[in-house]
Order: structure tokens, then sequence, then C-alpha cells
């Protein structure tokens, strides 16, 4: 469902289109990035925060990082106030605004190697 809601909502106003999100649950992106040997970025949208629309606009969807996402990671996101959502922000023990978050899977666990916040 976030895919649909993102893409509604931002891929008119994106030059370069959006980052292509999976289609699949949180468990399903951490098994296909493992499986893959691709990092997973990991993206919490929060709705009701401000600044929220420009941050999608002017970064994600920028056709500078829409290329480089599509072509060398594989991108997971999930709206914070979903069930998953807040299953993902509890196991990843972050609730800042916006989240984003790298994981690579190495020595048969998965790890953030970076996030904002």
């Amino acid at each position: 469902r976030f895919v649909e809601l993102f893409t509604g909502r931002f891929a008119d106003a994106a030059e370069a289109g959006i980052p292509n999100f999976l289609q699949c649950s949180y468990a399903q992106a951490l098994r296909r990035a493992k499986a893959d040997h691709k990092l997973l970025m990991v993206y919490v949208h929060h709705e009701k925060e401000s600044g929220m629309d420009d941050m999608c606009r002017a970064i994600l969807c920028s056709p500078d990082v829409v290329s480089f996402l599509n072509t060398h990671w594989l991108v997971f996101g999930v709206s914070a106030s979903s069930p998953e959502g807040r299953r993902v922000t509890a196991a990843l023990r972050t609730w800042g605004r916006p989240m984003l978050c790298t994981l690579v899977h190495r020595n048969n666990t998965t790890v953030c190697i970076d996030r904002i916040p």
C-alpha cells in the first residue's frame, strides 16, 4: 500500500520518477537483499510531519538519487502509521523523522551501517 500512496503523491512531480520501492514485506525485503548481495535502504515515511513532502520531492525523487538507488540498491518503503511501519521502526530502534537506514547482510546477520537521523 505504501508504494501506491507514494507513487500517487510524488510520481508526477518527480523528473526521474521515484525509487523502485520493493512491493513486499520488510522480512521479504531483507531476504531479497541477502540473496541479491545488495544494500537495502529502508525509508520510513511519516505522513503528518511537516517538511516530509518537500524532502521526498527534493531528495528521494531527485534524478541523481533515483538513478543511484535504482541502479545499485534495493529500496523498501513503509508508512510509520502502518502496523508494519511500527514494527520496522521498533526493529531498527529509531523513531526519528524522516528515517532512512542502510542495511547490509554481514556474517549471518543484518546490520544497520548508516541511518538518518
